[in-house]
């Protein structure tokens, strides 16, 4: 018999050895630009593309959605974004955070452990959505999550259930169902269920959410017949008309928390077979890209670089703000580049607030229509990180005609040296929405805070600021020169070259 501290010692060698293999594979997978973006797996690419053109026989699919050949040399789901930094324990550090929070998706994750979708019939089929008061499996409260009850004379589904389960679901508090239904829907129909981490918020609901969202609606709908029942809190309801203007108006009953609905006469309710906290899969971007595309018009004059300031007293709790004479400076900047790369762009300044013409200039909170209108125009979005800045970015092009076209982005974040006055409440270093973001064809870029930045005085390097600008904004390399990403021995973190096509 094997002793406790030989397997022990075992299963320590195996996870070292996995370790190893996975930083391997990252170093001699350094020429990414080189490979083809494999979004979707061939076989779950077909069964895709098949359902997705069944769902619509009216409106035309772009067959090259999803696979993006032409963006296959400058769009490879690399594992960070373009760091400005010199600091070479500083960019060490980034790296290897974002190397085991963002895996290497071909092969490591992605549609692999794409999650089913369980239903529920019956004559008489209940769902209720309330607030969630229970634990994870981790002992952790769920903050921000909402809980659904989804039931039938036979069955009950909860985090425990089987032969199917949901982690945020739980049994009906009866005390909510005297009285009866609030709505009763007797066509005997199909409908869909949903629940997310925070949904109804600005920006969780678009970055973190909505891809999650756009998997039911692409992968889980069987026809445009089939409805959806939704929670209406916040700005859920603002957001999907936005998005989807016909869905929402015209096939989804909107219900508050608490109310009791139930669908008789032999309908049905769907959910995600085991609904997760959210859902930081980049890969599934690409539903969220193709239902965005078709949905309504998303033409862009592409006239617009978006400096995102946070300055919104309503919704930013003054935190993460730019110290007033690093802003001042900063802006110069990016007037400069502006003018020295010959960009026509309009500079605007964002922070969800516009005045209000009608009641006499007032400062009011933007709609999600008018932010879609601007952020759908931006060829360029600069500012701290923030649901201002990341909850609006997926209003940008989903598919561009070429890598020039990519939506520019320089977020600045912080770091160990920094995070504890940096970032959100304090609780993180390298905060950002990158690992999931990367699902959406951007050329994204980072800057680390200052170690001096304080909450309500944010501080970046002006260099690292004009260096950004002109990654962004230069011309392209020569056809002769070809960019490259490769591991660099001596420093250990990824580089980029240019390789020369005539010495080949």
């Amino acid at each position: 018999m094997v002793s406790y501290p030989t397997r022990l010692c075992f299963i320590i060698a195996v996870c070292a050895l996995l370790v190893i293999v996975q930083l391997v594979l990252f170093q001699h997978n350094d020429s990414l630009g080189h490979h083809r973006r494999r979004l979707l797996p061939d076989r779950l690419y077909q069964k895709y593309y098949t359902r997705v053109k069944a769902n619509t026989e009216i409106v035309p699919r772009d067959e090259t959605l999803g696979r993006d050949e032409h963006l296959s040399t400058c769009w490879n789901d690399k594992v960070f974004a373009n760091l400005h930094e010199k600091d070479p324990i500083r960019r060490k550090k980034y790296e290897r955070y974002f190397l085991g929070h963002a895996p290497l998706t071909d092969g490591i994750s992605g549609y692999q452990e794409s999650p089913g979708f369980f239903t529920i019939t019956g004559d008489k089929v209940n769902l209720m959505y309330s607030d969630w008061t229970g634990k994870n499996f981790g002992g952790l409260n769920h903050y921000g999550f909402t809980a659904l009850s989804l039931w039938n004379s036979t069955f009950t589904l909860t985090k425990n259930s089987q032969p199917s389960s949901c982690m945020v679901c739980k049994p009906p508090n009866t005390s909510k169902l005297h009285g009866g239904p609030k709505y009763v829907l007797t066509d005997g129909g199909e409908y869909v269920s949903f629940v997310g981490w925070m949904w109804g918020h600005y920006g969780h609901s678009t970055h973190d959410n909505l891809p999650w969202f756009a998997y039911v609606h692409e992968m889980g709908v069987r026809n445009d017949q089939v409805k959806f029942i939704l929670l209406d809190t916040m700005h859920a309801k603002e957001i999907l008309t936005t998005l989807d203007p016909d869905l929402a108006a015209n096939r989804v009953v909107w219900v508050q928390k608490d109310e009791f609905v139930q669908v008789q006469n032999g309908g049905s309710i769907t959910t995600i077979q085991h609904m997760k906290h959210r859902n930081d899969d980049p890969r599934f971007m690409d539903f969220l890209r193709s239902w965005s595309a078709r949905a309504r018009d998303r033409s862009s004059r592409r006239n617009k670089v978006i400096y995102y300031d946070r300055r919104n007293p309503f919704d930013t709790m003054n935190q993460r703000y730019m110290r007033p004479d690093i802003e001042e400076q900063l802006f110069q900047k990016i007037k400069e580049g502006l003018k020295k790369f010959h960009r026509t762009e309009e500079l605007v300044t964002f922070n969800g607030l516009v005045k209000d013409d009608d009641n006499d200039g007032e400062l009011r909170r933007m709609t999600v229509e008018e932010q879609f209108e601007l952020f759908k125009d931006a060829t360029t979005i600069i500012g701290p990180h923030g649901s201002g800045l990341s909850g609006n970015l997926l209003w940008t092009n989903p598919s561009p005609k070429s890598c020039a076209d990519r939506v520019k982005v320089l977020e600045f974040i912080g770091d160990t040296k920094t995070s504890k006055n940096t970032s959100p409440m304090g609780n993180g270093e390298y905060i950002s929405h990158w690992e999931y973001l990367r699902g959406w064809p951007f050329d994204y870029h980072h800057i680390l805070y200052e170690p001096e930045s304080t909450q309500t005085g944010l501080v970046v390097n002006l260099d690292r600021v004009e260096e950004a600008l002109e990654a962004m904004w230069a011309p392209a390399p020569k056809e002769e020169d070809v960019p490259s990403i490769k591991w660099d021995l001596k420093s250990q973190h990824m580089v980029v070259v240019l390789e020369s096509k005539r010495q080949k």
